[in-house]
C-alpha cells in the first residue's frame, strides 16, 4: 500500500511539474511577444522620430541656404555698386587732373602772352 502511495504521490508531483513547466513556457513566450512588440513599437517610435528630425534639419537647410542666397546677391550688388562708385571716383581724378593741366596750361598761356 504505501507503494502505491509513493508512486501516486510521484505520478501526481510529475503532472504539476508538467503542468508548472507548461505555464512557465507559456508565461515566457507571452512575455517574449510583449517585449517584441515593445522593442517594435520603440523602433517604430525611434524611426518616426528620426524621420520628423531629418525634416527639421531638413527645413533648417533650406532655410540656410535661401539665407545664403539672399545674402551672396546682397553682396554681389554691394560689390557692383562699390564698382561703380570707383569707377565715379576714378573718373573725377581724372577730369580734376585734365582740368589742372588745362589749368597750368592756361596760366602758361596767359604769361607768355603777357610778355
Amino acid at each position: 500500500k504505501l507503494t502505491n502511495t509513493v508512486d501516486d504521490y510521484e505520478g501526481r508531483l510529475a503532472d504539476q511539474h508538467a503542468k508548472l513547466t507548461g505555464i512557465l513556457r507559456e508565461e515566457t513566450e507571452s512575455l517574449k511577444r510583449i517585449n517584441e512588440e515593445k522593442m517594435r513599437a520603440l523602433y517604430t517610435s525611434e524611426q518616426e522620430k528620426q524621420a520628423e528630425l531629418r525634416g527639421q534639419y531638413n527645413n533648417q537647410m533650406s532655410l540656410l541656404k535661401e539665407t545664403i542666397s539672399e545674402l551672396e546677391a546682397k553682396l554681389a550688388d554691394y560689390v557692383r555698386k562699390e564698382d561703380g562708385s570707383r569707377e565715379k571716383h576714378s573718373d573725377l581724378e581724372a577730369k580734376i587732373e585734365e582740368l589742372e593741366k588745362s589749368e597750368k596750361t592756361s596760366r602758361m598761356m596767359e604769361e607768355s602772352f603777357e610778355k
